[in-house]
């Protein structure tokens, strides 16, 4: 796991953030790991002289999400990075966003789902 675990928002300890930043992270480590073993897996299939080009599909594919991963990391350390409030809350709502794909697992909570119509604009 890369990162920062805990969320500070401008020096104040925000638990449920970093309880979803801790746990979107755990989702892109497993991401992460099933593009390298769709990359390890084609590798060797070609070192023992198979070849395909669906192969060069899922590999492109597999680069493609680590990309994605390695920005999604990216953000929630921007996130644990910030000190300025309006900052930190725009990038809640992002970490929030990035969360929403993995909406369907029994481990993910409501209270991290963003509000639908949010103005994720500066508070004032």
């Amino acid at each position: 796991m890369t990162g920062s675990l805990g969320v500070w928002a401008c020096g104040v300890h925000d638990p449920e953030t970093t309880e979803l930043v801790i746990w979107l992270r755990v989702r892109l480590d497993e991401r992460e790991a099933t593009a390298n073993g769709v990359l390890g897996n084609n590798a060797e299939a070609r070192g023992r002289g198979l070849d395909s080009t669906l192969w060069d599909d899922e590999d492109a594919e597999a680069e493609i999400a680590l990309v994605a991963v390695d920005a999604v990391h990216r953000v929630l350390d921007m996130l644990g990075a910030t000190d300025d409030a309006d900052v930190f809350r725009a990038l809640r709502q992002v970490a929030r966003l990035l969360a929403l794909p993995h909406a369907y697992r029994d481990d993910y909570r409501d209270e991290w789902r963003p509000p639908l119509g949010a103005d994720f604009g500066p508070q004032t």
